[in-house]
């Protein structure tokens, strides 16, 4: 496996986590903030 083209890995798993936590939350507020927007447009 040709590991010079990836970038250095230090605790894959624990960078892999972390990353989806991210997602998972920028996933989630950007569903909230649309949902937020959609109920103040009806007032």
């Amino acid at each position: 496996m040709n590991h010079e083209s990836k970038l250095p890995q230090t605790g894959e798993s624990n960078n892999s986590s972390i990353r989806n936590a991210g997602i998972l939350t920028t996933l989630v507020s950007s569903i909230l903030a649309l949902f937020g927007f959609k109920k103040k447009n009806k007032n």
